[in-house]
């Protein structure tokens, strides 16, 4: 059957394609230049508590231009976690992520929505996750042709 409607949520952070991190600034310098983006004042050690758990705690000084894809994707994970907002848009958030930072999405994700959180990734490989929603969309024209045939 066919669906349409509305939603209306704020505030949110979003994660689209591209990371949101300077590469000439480290992880720390990108989680505190976000935190202060968001309106937050977030103390240095917890910042790096944050870069400890999504595992790049390592590289919290570097530059952002000399970690690789996987880190620099557990980078923005980080500024998940920092962020306040109760609702997380994501677009492809397993892109570049071994099986060890997947599971680690998934936990980050798991307890964002335990906490009374809620996340709407757009995805082509399977989250899993305890109690999720699938929504399969298609295009408008695909719904139209596929009507038309029977």
């Amino acid at each position: 059957s066919q669906r349409s409607g509305q939603y209306r949520a704020s505030p949110f952070l979003y994660h689209g394609h591209r990371l949101g991190l300077d590469g000439l600034l480290s992880p720390l310098e990108n989680l505190i230049w976000f935190a202060g983006m968001e309106g937050l004042e977030i103390h240095r050690d917890a910042l790096l508590e944050v870069l400890d758990t999504t595992g790049v705690l390592d590289k919290a000084f570097a530059p952002c231009n000399t970690l690789s894809a996987g880190q620099q994707r557990r980078t923005t994970m980080a500024r998940w976690l920092v962020s306040d907002k109760a609702l997380w848009l994501l677009d492809e958030p397993l892109t570049a992520l071994d099986t060890d930072a997947q599971t680690l999405l998934r936990s980050i994700l798991a307890e964002h929505c335990a906490k009374g959180g809620a996340v709407v990734c757009a995805t082509h490989n399977p989250i899993d996750v305890a109690g999720k929603v699938t929504v399969t969309l298609q295009a408008l024209a695909e719904v139209q042709r596929q009507g038309a045939e029977h």
